[in-house]
């Protein structure tokens, strides 16, 4: 009950997440404690639910630091919710900011780190595009990678 009561209390994903975890450590813990209980199934779905709110946080944030054009946090962020949140439903908008957030960071360098980091925008290029052939964001994805391959062309 007091796991129940965790989940209960978890805030809006915009907010702070120490009762989602919490909440989600102890249904873990319930779980092991009393796998045969015809609860178990139960906790596997409210763990899902909390999960996904954690996964959605993530994600806000890392397009936060895109919107401030703070590239490599915003790289860093995507990259961590990749990580962590494997099968996320966000992995198609991540795969495209994350090229987003490539590009940027590299025209913003400076002209030693130039050639590097455009190159890493088009491997998130290719990943994105072998990964969502078919994407909404394709068409800004081509843009960035043939404007990354103009620059470095030159």
């Amino acid at each position: 009950m007091s796991a129940y009561c965790k989940s209960l209390d978890s805030p809006k994903f915009s907010l702070d997440q120490t009762n989602t975890i919490e909440a989600i450590n102890e249904l873990h813990l319930f779980i092991d404690l009393y796998p045969n209980s015809e609860r178990v199934t139960e906790c596997s779905e409210l763990i899902g639910t909390l999960k996904l709110k954690l996964e959605k946080k993530a994600f806000e944030i890392a397009r936060l630091y895109l919107r401030m054009d703070n590239y490599l946090a915003a790289i860093t962020s995507f990259d961590n919710l990749l990580k962590t949140f494997p099968g996320t439903d966000y992995r198609e908008q991540t795969l495209y900011y994350l090229t987003e957030s490539y590009y940027y960071y590299a025209i913003n360098s400076i002209q030693s780190k130039k050639k590097e980091r455009l190159q890493e925008t088009l491997l998130v290029y290719d990943l994105f595009t072998t990964t969502f052939p078919d994407s909404k964001y394709k068409k800004n994805a081509d843009n960035y990678y043939q404007n990354s391959r103009k620059l470095l062309d030159n």
